[in-house]
C-alpha cells in the first residue's frame, strides 16, 4: 500500500533569470510523500532461492526471514518453523470487524505468541484495524496493550488497516487525511504504552497514507510477484509473498524479509 502524493511549492522567480527560474519551478513543483530519496537499499544485493530472499553484501546475508500469522493459519508447529530458517514471527493480536466494528481477539494469539517465543523466534504483533475515527484507533491500541499485559516484544506493534473486498467495509472510503490521522493516533498511543509502533501498507493501498506525517515510525511494505520491490522509499520489512511454504505451517503463509541490518 504505497502512496505517493505531489505537493506544489511556491517558487520565487527572478525576471533576470527567467530560463533558470522555469527549470527551478519544475523541480520544486512536487515532492513525494513516500520519501523516495530516503531509499537505503541497493537491490543488486538481493538474491533469491527456492522462493526466499537474501540481501547479501560482501558475502554476508543482512536479511532476516520471518512470517506473519493469524488464526487463519491454524495450529502451527513452531519448532519446525524455527528449523526451517525462520527467525521471527509477527502474530495477529486481534481485529476490528469491517461491518459492525466490534473488536475481537485472535483465537490463536496467545498460543502463537508463546509458541513462537518458546521455539526461539523473535516476536512482534499486529492489529487489523477498521477504525474510522482517531478515537477508535486509540481504543484499538488500548486493546492491544491490554492483551500484551506488559509482555516484551522484539519486533514492533504493527498497525494494519486495509480496505476489504466487501462494498460495505466501514473503512473503505476513508480519505488520505483521515487514514493518516487514524494510523498516527494508534501509533502514538502504542508508543505511550512503551512499545515501538510500525505501520503496514501494501503496494495498492499505499496512497491511503501520508508517510511524511508518519515518518517517526518504521514501515512494513507488502508487494508480491516481483524480483525486487518496485517502490523506492524507506521501509524496514518487505512482505514478499502471501503464498509461501514453511515447515510447521499448513498451507500458504506470508513470508517477510527484515532489512534492518542492511540500512
Amino acid at each position: 500500500m504505497i502512496r505517493a502524493k505531489m505537493h506544489r511549492y511556491a517558487c520565487v522567480v527572478l525576471a533576470s533569470l527567467l530560463v533558470v527560474s522555469l527549470l527551478g519551478l519544475s523541480a520544486c513543483a512536487s515532492r513525494s510523500h513516500t520519501r523516495a530519496s530516503d531509499n537505503p537499499y541497493d537491490w543488486s544485493h538481493l538474491t533469491s532461492s527456492n522462493g526466499r530472499y537474501q540481501y547479501r553484501v560482501n558475502g554476508q546475508n543482512l536479511g532476516v526471514l520471518g512470517i506473519d500469522v493469524s488464526d487463519h493459519n491454524g495450529t502451527i508447529d513452531w519448532k519446525s518453523v524455527a528449523v526451517d530458517g525462520i527467525d521471527f514471527a509477527v502474530v495477529r493480536v486481534g481485529y476490528r470487524g469491517y461491518t459492525a466494528g466490534g473488536i475481537s481477539l485472535d483465537d490463536r494469539f496467545e498460543a502463537n505468541l508463546s509458541g513462537a517465543r518458546a521455539a526461539g523466534l523473535k516476536v512482534g504483533v499486529y492489529f487489523f484495524s477498521q477504525a474510522t475515527t482517531t478515537q477508535e484507533a486509540k481504543e484499538e491500541a488500548d486493546f492491544v496493550t491490554k492483551q500484551l499485559n506488559g509482555a516484551s516484544l522484539d519486533y514492533p506493534v504493527v498497525f494494519d488497516e486495509e480496505p476489504v473486498e466487501s462494498a460495505g467495509g466501514r473503512a473503505n472510503n476513508l480519505t488520505r487525511e483521515q487514514q493518516t490521522a487514524i494510523a498516527k493516533a494508534f501509533l502514538e498511543r502504542i508508543e505511550k504504552a512503551g512499545y515501538q509502533g510500525m505501520v503496514y501498507c501494501n503496494q495498492n493501498d499505499s496512497s491511503r497514507l501520508d508517510f511524511d506525517e508518519l515518518s517517526a515510525w518504521p514501515v512494513w511494505y507488502a508487494e508480491y510477484g516481483t524480483s525486487q520491490p518496485s517502490q523506492a522509499f524507506d521501509y524496514t520489512i518487505w512482505q514478499f509473498t502471501s503464498t509461501g511454504s514453511v515447515k510447521g505451517v499448513t498451507g500458504n503463509v506470508d513470508i517477510d524479509l527484515d532489512l534492518t541490518a542492511a540500512r
